[in-house]
């Protein structure tokens, strides 16, 4: 998911609108949101003019929606129009985004289905190594009469 997310916010602190790497914006913060800005983070809006916000890479619908105040919107949503401010409510995992994503990130490999899988594979290839050595046990002395005839 990191590699998904920009590389910067503008955010208000101490009273001082200071640049940083988004990886650092924590609840609370205020961040400002302009025309072509992926928002970072699940965010809820607070003032500013009116913006129109793009949700297509969360939801799939393919227009942006208009805004009003008090708005929430989650982390990967694009601005489309306008500038506003708005307050961080979430974080990497605990974004919607996040939290849909991560349950992929951390599943767990040796879950049942994958041992019983395994154990069937197994069992094939031991019947088909059976298999062929019995065909070759069976048909060595065949073979080997076959080919005195031909002398």
């Amino acid at each position: 998911m990191a590699r998904l997310s920009p590389d910067k916010a503008k955010v208000l602190r101490d009273r001082i609108w200071n640049e940083i790497d988004a990886t650092l914006l924590i609840p609370g913060d205020i961040i400002k949101i302009k025309l072509g800005d992926i928002i970072r983070a699940d965010v809820r809006l607070l003032k500013g003019g009116p913006v129109k916000i793009y949700k297509g890479p969360l939801t799939g619908v393919s227009f942006s929606r208009d805004t009003y105040k008090e708005d929430f919107f989650a982390s990967g949503s694009i601005c489309t129009q306008g500038e506003i401010d708005a307050v961080v409510i979430a974080t990497g995992s605990r974004t919607k985004f996040g939290e849909h994503t991560h349950p992929v990130d951390t599943t767990n490999q040796d879950d049942q289905y994958q041992k019983d899988f395994t154990a069937i594979l197994q069992f094939c290839m031991c019947v088909a190594v059976v298999a062929m050595l019995i065909e070759t046990v069976v048909m060595y002395p065949h073979s080997t009469t076959c080919l005195s005839y031909g002398n």
